[in-house]
């Protein structure tokens, strides 16, 4: 089975409504779920009963679900989460104790949200908001929380991309950004650190929860042509089930920016780092161009 999904779900509701039109147009059949956004209900009542769902497991930006008191280390005072993925991956290091106690806490209030929306017997699928849950304190909260609560993992989204297919394709390989590149050997050195040392329990059946992974390395660039040339590079039938992520993101994305005119726009307007805080600004002045027209 090929997925072509789309992350970010519920952060607004016309994102969402944009989201879908990807599905009804063209071959989106996955979706991450952003249980954190204030529209996360009235999004999730537009899904689709036929549409994959997973928990988008957010520590990155916008608003906490879980008491902000008791989290201190991932929030500011207004309760929105303020660590960069190196902050946190820094923290893991130095003070994973501690920062695995506060994590623990919100993807606990983040799982029973999933349930309250999803429904209890929905499976529990996960990645998360900017791939935090491969720093290892968030690894292993996710994996103690969820053996805490007794709810089993179906599917868990690593995004260690393969290099193979890319290697093999010099078109893929000359496209490719160095970013990518770079980011994808980072996930795969976490992956690797977390599956040795990580807390998942040790019947965590890796093959068959774990699809194979594409669009890490052509991030926000995963258009028809590098998807097209992907597609024959699966391998074996078996191997061939994964993964396309945010697949003609090029569009979606350009979408993703303007349309934070309420409150769920502190997920834009909470930046976490310096081109996140310029992309705010011009979203800002979007939105504030926006309802001028319409007044």
């Amino acid at each position: 089975m090929i997925l072509f999904h789309a992350d970010d779900y519920g952060m607004n509701s016309i994102q969402s409504q944009r989201i879908l039109a990807c599905r009804s147009r063209g071959c989106l059949n996955s979706v991450s779920l952003l249980v954190t956004s204030p529209e996360a209900f009235q999004c999730a009542s537009m899904l689709p009963g036929d549409i994959r769902c997973r928990l988008h497991l957010n520590l990155r930006e916008g608003p906490c679900l879980s008491d902000p008191a008791g989290i201190r280390m991932l929030v500011d005072a207004q309760g929105y989460f303020r660590l960069s993925f190196g902050t946190m991956l820094f923290l893991s290091l130095v003070r994973k104790k501690s920062l695995k106690a506060q994590v623990k806490k919100e993807i606990r209030s983040q799982i029973l949200r999933m349930q309250e929306l999803m429904g209890r017997d929905a499976p529990l699928r996960v990645d998360s908001h900017g791939h935090y849950h491969m720093i290892p304190a968030v690894w292993d909260a996710l994996f103690e929380v969820c053996g805490e609560m007794q709810v089993e993992i179906s599917e868990l989204r690593i995004p260690a991309e393969p290099f193979g297919p890319i290697l093999k394709d010099p078109y893929l390989l000359v496209k490719a950004p160095v970013s990518g590149i770079v980011k994808n050997l980072v996930m795969h050195f976490l992956y690797a650190c977390d599956r040795i040392a990580g807390r998942h329990p040790g019947d965590f059946d890796f093959k068959k929860k774990v699809p194979v992974f594409f669009g890490m390395i052509y991030t926000t660039r995963m258009t028809q042509i590098p998807v097209r040339r992907l597609l024959p590079s699966g391998g074996s039938p078996t191997r061939r089930a994964g993964t396309w992520s945010s697949c003609f993101i090029r569009e979606t994305s350009r979408t993703t920016i303007p349309c934070g005119t309420n409150d769920s726009g502190r997920f834009t307007h909470h930046p976490t780092g310096p081109g996140r805080r310029r992309r705010s600004v011009r979203c800002l002045r979007t939105s504030k161009k926006a309802r001028n027209q319409k007044t």
